[in-house]
């Protein structure tokens, strides 16, 4: 968000077990032409990226497990949800 605007996370537990991450801002959005292709390799928009990032992260949720989603509408903000299994062979995830 190059000119300022908000920016939210919340973690929200679901009855299917499952834990979401949902970071969401309200800045220019994506174009939707351009969601389908987030998370593959050099796959960027940036001047001087080189579009790993997401790759990256892509690859971390899979390994655990989980996926993430983009919702996103051109000048309304973009909306990120990163689901995770609360239980796995190798993960417990501990209520306080």
């Amino acid at each position: 968000m190059e000119s300022g605007g908000k920016l939210a996370v919340s973690i929200e537990k679901s009855a299917r077990e499952t834990l979401c991450i949902v970071i969401k801002d309200s800045g220019c959005g994506i174009d939707s032409k351009r969601i389908p292709h987030l998370g593959e390799p050099f796959y960027t928009t940036k001047e001087r990226g080189i579009g790993l990032g997401l790759t990256i992260c892509n690859k971390i949720i899979n390994e655990h497990k989980g996926f993430f989603h983009v919702s996103s509408k051109k000048n309304d903000g973009t909306s990120i949800t990163i689901t995770l299994p609360m239980k796995t062979s190798e993960l417990y995830v501990v209520e306080a």
